[in-house]
């Protein structure tokens, strides 16, 4: 079970606190505000790191990976050629 306090800026899974870089914390809390729809990596860019979806986009791919190890890895899934969603 995946704990996020956004005020507290604290994850915790299984009750034990993780800790997360900022921009993987704004990116999980991104795909849980999206309620379990779909993000594409251009939404992502933009919301999390406020860039044009122009841009290489595997950034999106590596913190997704870093997040996985950190809060688990049926957590966030991959839609394939389109994006991630989080699964909790």
């Amino acid at each position: 079970m995946i704990k996020v306090d956004i005020e507290k800026h604290e994850v915790r899974v299984k009750g034990k606190e993780v800790e997360l870089m900022p921009k993987e914390f704004q990116l999980l809390v991104a795909l849980i505000n999206s309620g379990g729809k779909c993000m594409t990596r251009p939404v992502l860019m933009k919301q999390v790191w406020g860039v044009d979806a122009q841009l290489e986009t595997r950034t999106i791919d590596q913190h997704v990976a870093r997040l996985r190890k950190k809060i688990g890895p049926n957590s966030i899934e991959t839609v394939s050629g389109y994006g991630y969603k989080y699964r909790g």
